[in-house]
């Protein structure tokens, strides 16, 4: 544990801060009905209640779609250092050795000095990538096997996830994608929250809370650290 006294620095915006909440909300929304519309033969829906579930989770998607649209613009767009791209996705040599010193923190039991970043350590970066492909692909498959049946209304196109004869929509390859895309991503969410928990009770640095107030905590010494550090561009 670092010693006091610890300063609060800004490091998250308010755009990152509301599209990560945003996502995050219509993500577990998404999961959560998603797992019950494709065991809605255990559950015994009706008809009525099926299509009505249908409609919301088709536009929960495109709100989450919308989120993503605009995470993924902010990502090029804007300058700053921790909310652009280069900030989240390794590329530099000074990047992948503090990724490798991290996995070491991490294979260590979390025993030591935690390697220092501000925002994303290149690990959770890697993570978030990845998250940002599988959540754009689920939106894309999702939106498919929604709005792409041929003359179909949404309950015809989403009742070929769970009876596909041939020539219906959506084929198997198409579901398939969207069932392993879903079950990656709440993989990545049980190990998001697990990692959030242990930084926050070993680091003390407020990380669980930071996406409320913006603020991670840094002693006068790393703060100095910080300061001294190139943008992740290498220029």
């Amino acid at each position: 544990m670092n010693s006091p006294p610890y300063r609060a620095v800004q490091v998250w915006d308010g755009t990152v801060r509301l599209t990560h909440w945003w996502n995050a909300i219509a993500t577990l929304l998404l999961l959560t009905l998603g797992s019950i519309l494709y065991l809605r033969d255990v559950f015994k829906l009706p008809d009525a209640v099926k299509d009505t579930l249908i409609t919301v989770h088709a536009a929960i998607g495109f709100a989450l779609a919308a989120g993503l649209a605009i995470r993924i613009i902010y990502l090029f767009a804007d300058p700053g250092k921790v909310s652009n791209w280069r900030d989240i996705l390794p590329h530099t040599r000074a990047q992948f050795e503090l990724a490798f010193r991290t996995l070491r923190y991490y294979a260590g039991g979390f025993r030591g000095k935690c390697p220092l970043y501000l925002a994303h350590n290149p690990l959770a970066g890697m993570a978030y990538s990845a998250f940002f492909v599988f959540a754009s692909m689920q939106v894309l498959t999702g939106a498919a096997m929604y709005l792409l049946g041929d003359g179909a209304t949404p309950a015809y196109a989403h009742e070929g996830h769970f009876q596909a004869p041939p020539q219906t929509w959506p084929p198997a390859w198409l579901v398939l994608i969207h069932d392993v895309d879903a079950l990656l991503i709440a993989l990545f969410i049980l190990a998001h929250l697990a990692a959030l928990a242990l930084h926050d009770l070993v680091e003390t640095r407020g990380l669980a809370s930071s996406m409320i107030s913006g603020n991670k905590f840094f002693s006068d010494d790393e703060i100095r650290e910080l300061k001294k550090e190139k943008p992740p561009s290498g220029t």
